[in-house]
């Protein structure tokens, strides 16, 4: 049975390595798994898979913090041409991950280079909220859709770190057993076909000019977050 690919993206410490260890081990952290904390600065072509439960998850570990000024703009694009060039495959799901709470411009900046990058594959967007639950999606499904426009589907997950107590741990691990249990039922309920992204379908130099294309529209994006925050993303 050929594994079901997702791949993740949302800025650091929103949740992505304990979501991704939950679905390849079913527990929050491990030693083969995805270590909580990844992540980088600078635009990065770096990406980590991992196989396991049936899933083959893909981690765009939070290139979602890109900084622009970190290196050259010719470095910059190239780097994000090879980041490119390796998202060149079909996606069951295609995930971007946050945690509950309003959309900030930071956030807003990181949804629309999201959207970017995967254009072409909005028919598997899902919104993952970490964090949460079904109650608090449905209380501000309203606010949700209007700040993560262009996808319809949203997923809560709470997935508690382990505890050293053992009364504690007991608590955490049925919240996240059932928290597990909630996200694959939604999961196939969607029944969505496999997808590629716009940028499976270019050539190599299709892609590096793909990658100029993007690079202007996150300058873009970088510039207007600087006015409200004072520096880059």
């Amino acid at each position: 049975m050929v594994d079901k690919r997702v791949i993740l993206f949302g800025n650091t410490g929103s949740g992505k390595s304990t979501l991704g260890n939950m679905l390849i081990k079913g527990k929050p952290c491990c030693a083969d798994g995805f270590e909580i904390g990844d992540g980088f600065r600078g635009v990065t072509s770096n990406m980590t898979i991992k196989h396991g439960n049936g899933w083959a998850v893909v981690d765009c570990i939070g290139l979602g913090e890109t900084k622009l000024g970190t290196v050259s703009n010719e470095d910059a694009k190239k780097l994000l041409s090879e980041f490119l060039k390796k998202l060149r495959y079909s996606y069951s799901y295609i995930f971007y991950v946050a945690k509950k709470g309003r959309m900030d411009e930071a956030q807003a900046a990181t949804w629309r280079i999201f959207k970017s990058y995967f254009k072409g594959g909005e028919s598997n967007f899902v919104v993952i909220f970490t964090g949460a639950d079904q109650e608090w999606i449905d209380q501000h499904k309203s606010h949700i859709s209007e700040e993560f426009d262009g996808c319809t589907r949203y997923i809560a997950v709470d997935f508690p770190p382990v505890s050293d107590d053992k009364v504690q741990e007991t608590i955490h691990e049925r919240t996240r057993r059932k928290s597990l249990s909630n996200l694959e039922t939604s999961l196939e309920r969607y029944n969505l076909a496999p997808v590629e992204p716009y940028v499976s379908s270019l050539s190599d130099a299709g892609v590096v000019s793909f990658a100029a294309e993007l690079f202007s529209v996150i300058g873009e994006i970088a510039a207007q977050v600087v006015k409200v925050f004072g520096s880059a993303l």
